[in-house]
């Protein structure tokens, strides 16, 4: 795990969106084997 993600883990703990934290392998994982865009990501983890 980078210290980029650890660092988006954190604020999305500290934002208090557990789901999102909760997902946000599962979508990092989507987005690069399915090629989107950051924008298609965060779409992606906030539906």
């Amino acid at each position: 795990m980078n210290s980029t993600y650890q660092q988006l883990c954190h604020n999305l703990e500290t934002l208090k969106l557990p789901q999102m934290h909760l997902h946000l392998s599962e979508v990092a994982d989507f987005v690069a084997t399915n090629n989107l865009s950051f924008s298609e990501g965060l779409l992606k983890l906030t539906n």
